[in-house]
């Protein structure tokens, strides 16, 4: 499981990938995405990694990934910014 809320409307507080912690640092950015990185499904607030298809949350670099590491998540709340902690500390 990548991440955990109430419900699939509420955005996670935070996204745990590999190697990698996200924390929620802006609902309703308008920062512009870059790449493509994953696609989340939702069930009872339980996200997983799923593939594209209808109501698909969808995880993009944050610009250009050589300058940051922090991610734009697409869902039906909008887009939010993830800030990125190194899980190697």
């Amino acid at each position: 499981m990548v991440a955990y809320s109430n419900s699939c409307q509420l955005l996670p507080k935070t996204l745990n990938f590999p190697n990698a912690t996200y924390h929620l640092k802006e609902e309703n950015t308008t920062l512009e995405p870059g790449m493509k990185i994953a696609y989340l499904k939702c069930e009872n607030g339980k996200f997983r990694l799923g593939d594209d298809g209808p109501g698909v949350i969808i995880v993009y670099s944050n610009g250009n990934p050589k300058l940051s590491r922090d991610v734009i998540v697409f869902g039906n709340w909008g887009r939010a910014l993830y800030s990125f902690e190194n899980k190697d500390k």
